[in-house]
């Protein structure tokens, strides 16, 4: 079953019709496949890091394994609960895998199995068994907003981050921010930063961030982490906090940033030069950061790069628990990974 409108998409995602069993996100937005795997996982499984309930896959495994995931489907959860499998970049070969689970139903009563992949096109079996399939497995195409409905993305986006702002300056924001949900959530994240205590957004607040660079201590503090630079990581995070920036924004940003280097190093490896790969990204990465990007591109491998995406969405959950010591949090996970041995 394929569930294409963005309303229904978004109304699905918040609230899974119960006979969902396999959830494929796919399409050129990357950035809202990605975020619509993590809003579906933690409503899952609320802890992501119980192993006993979570298991996480990197897809292209499976095309060497393709057992393990019908072992992991198979496998019962620790307490009768339902376990969830959570595979990023899938590849289409999986699709014969994904068809056998549906033959046998029996499998999937115990789990929930979320599957991020990429553009795939219309020769995809694995589109084609998802969308064939019926209730218990769901396609959710994310494809890149435009006109009304990325206004409608940037006001729900704005309300998140309790900001108020005229249409005039959301129709603005639609017009200029990058067609990414990912990318597009870390310029709203910067412009959250410089109108932080105001409580709203106006059309110089916007120009003021889109057209200068007012995130440049943000991603200095970014690039020096990921570049094992931990003195100038130190600094700039003292900066940072001692401007009382919102250890959350700083978190959603460091996951804004990881996202993109994934991406990044996903074409270096597949034949791209690294420098090229950074040149792609969207928005554009600013001219002066291209150097140091790259560095990263070529420093962080693949792996590497999912592990610590990993821990910064464990640290995102930490610092949303009430009364957590989010500074500390923060600072810890930031140092950590300045002083990362690669």
């Amino acid at each position: 079953m394929k569930i294409t409108a963005p309303a229904a998409a978004a109304a699905f995602v918040k609230k899974p019709d119960a006979a969902a069993r396999i959830i494929l996100m796919y399409g050129p937005d990357s950035g809202l496949a990605r975020e619509r795997l993590d809003a579906l996982a933690r409503g899952f499984a609320p802890d992501l890091d119980d192993p006993f309930r979570v298991t996480r896959l990197a897809g292209p495994s499976l095309t060497e394994d393709p057992q393990r995931l019908l072992d992991e489907a198979a496998s019962p959860a620790f307490g009768g609960d339902r376990r969830l499998v959570l595979v990023t970049r899938t590849p289409d070969s999986v699709a014969p895998i994904v068809a056998t689970l549906l033959e046998r139903p029996a499998q999937l009563e115990s789990c929930v199995i979320l599957l991020e992949a990429g553009d795939l096109d219309k020769r995809s079996k694995l589109r084609a068994v998802v969308d064939e399939a019926g209730p218990v497995a769901v396609a959710l195409p994310c494809y890149v907003e435009e006109g009304a409905d990325m206004a409608r993305t940037v006001a729900t986006i704005l309300a998140e981050e309790n900001l108020a702002a005229p249409k005039e300056v959301v129709t603005t924001l639609a017009a200029l921010l990058p067609p990414d949900r990912q990318a597009m959530r870390s310029e709203l994240t910067k412009l959250a930063l410089y109108v932080h205590g105001t409580g709203r957004v106006t059309l110089d607040d916007v120009h003021a961030v889109l057209d200068d660079a007012t995130g440049a201590a943000l991603d200095a503090l970014l690039d020096a982490a990921m570049l094992g630079d931990v003195g100038r990581a130190c600094a700039t995070l003292e900066r940072l906090l001692a401007e009382d920036t919102a250890p959350v924004a700083l978190i959603r940003a460091t996951q804004n940033h990881l996202v993109r280097l994934h991406a990044a190093r996903g074409a270096k490896d597949a034949g791209a030069r690294a420098e090229d790969a950074v040149k792609r990204l969207q928005p554009p990465v600013f001219w002066k950061r291209v150097p140091a990007v790259t560095r990263q591109v070529e420093r962080w491998s693949l792996p590497a790069l999912e592990s610590v995406l990993t821990e910064a969405l464990s640290v995102e959950v930490a610092l949303k628990r009430t009364g957590s010591p989010d500074t500390l949090l923060i600072s810890h996970f930031l140092m950590a990974l300045a002083a990362r041995k690669k």
